[in-house]
């Protein structure tokens, strides 16, 4: 879902030999590429792929868990299932993870666009899903003391992140339910919460159905789809330079990407530069992906091979050795004899 700094990494791995490597496209990387994940985000990120066993629940009463995601079991609420795709809601739902306690100050940083910190937020998911941040009003990190503020985007998805929220209870002159920026409500919050923190971060879904891909704040990318298999092959891992331009690279990666979604084909060589092969194969319902690489315009050198999800921005790598074609030598053809003189004697009759 975001950017590890990808090309070096995997031009470093490869130079190490690794047969698979995975993890989340960079923007340089994807940009230099040819393709365009939609998350964007700072090369500090780190990733994390997220299965049933790290997901807890919450009922509402206490304290909610820290340090971990979480759902509500509250009465409406229904249970999310994973699937290829991500974590799947049916009816009304949340999904949220605690944060350090950012000073609601911090609210103007959140974008989807900008690569410092809390700027570095953006969502994966259908449309149903809402970015949602909650407040801490009096800054003291508990939140079973009902004195908080639930900013729901008011736009589903990506797009909702740079846009207006809405609050459950008033914040300041903002009545509840009424749409506001998150500078109005950050002005609203330093006039009559100064203390205020942000405490947590995710998506919530009044309604359903909901599937939420990944979401990445302050730092950290977190997936709900399946890892990335190492299970991928391509076929063969040495050729020379014609038979990759002509009959090319057999790919076979079992999962890992979008159902549906574009992966884009690169070529990392071993200083770290990519380049486009041109060649964009489709992700298959269960998030495989499976076709023929060719590149006409690749040199002999060791790279990796690298697919790049365009709507998740996951990425993974296979280390190609790509030959010189043999030199090709033409016969020579032995010079004709030379005529040698003979020197004699003259005999003249008459």
């Amino acid at each position: 879902m975001k950017r590890l700094p990808v090309l070096a990494a995997v031009a470093a791995t490869a130079v190490a030999g690794a047969a698979v490597l995975t993890g989340t496209a960079t923007a340089d990387a994807a940009t230099t590429a040819g393709v365009s994940p939609r998350l964007l985000d700072a090369s500090t990120q780190s990733s994390a792929w997220i299965t049933s066993a790290d997901l807890q629940t919450y009922s509402g009463t206490g304290e909610p868990p820290t340090g971990t995601w979480y759902t509500g079991t509250a009465t409406g609420f229904t249970t999310p299932t994973f699937g290829p795709s991500g974590l799947t809601f049916s009816g009304p739902g949340v999904l949220l993870h605690s944060t350090d306690g950012h000073p609601a100050s911090d609210l103007t940083s959140i974008t989807s666009s900008t690569d410092t910190d809390l700027g570095t937020a953006d969502l994966v998911s259908s449309d149903d899903a809402d970015f949602t941040l909650v407040v801490d009003l009096d800054g003291d990190g508990e939140i079973a003391d009902q004195n908080y503020a639930a900013l729901v985007a008011v736009t589903g998805g990506d797009e909702g992140i740079d846009g207006e929220y809405t609050s459950f209870t008033p914040v300041g002159t903002i009545p509840a339910g009424t749409p506001a920026t998150l500078a109005q409500f950050q002005a609203q919050f330093a006039a009559t919460s100064p203390d205020a923190t942000i405490r947590e971060y995710g998506v919530s879904d009044a309604t359903g159905p909901a599937t939420v891909t990944g979401i990445a704040f302050d730092g950290q990318n977190d997936y709900f789809t399946p890892r990335p298999s190492d299970a991928g092959t391509i076929t063969p891992a040495t050729l020379s330079v014609s038979d990759f331009a002509t009959t090319g690279v057999a790919v076979s990666q079992p999962n890992g990407f979008l159902p549906g979604e574009p992966v884009g084909v690169a070529l990392v060589a071993e200083d770290g530069t990519a380049t486009d092969t041109g060649v964009t194969l489709t992700a298959g319902a269960d998030g495989s992906v499976v076709g023929t690489v060719t590149d006409p315009d690749a040199t002999a050198g060791t790279y990796a091979l690298t697919l790049v999800g365009e709507n998740s921005g996951i990425f993974v790598g296979f280390v190609l050795d790509v030959t010189a074609d043999p030199a090709v030598t033409t016969p020579t053809t032995p010079p004709a004899p030379v005529a040698t003189p003979v020197t004699t004697t003259a005999t003249f009759t008459g």
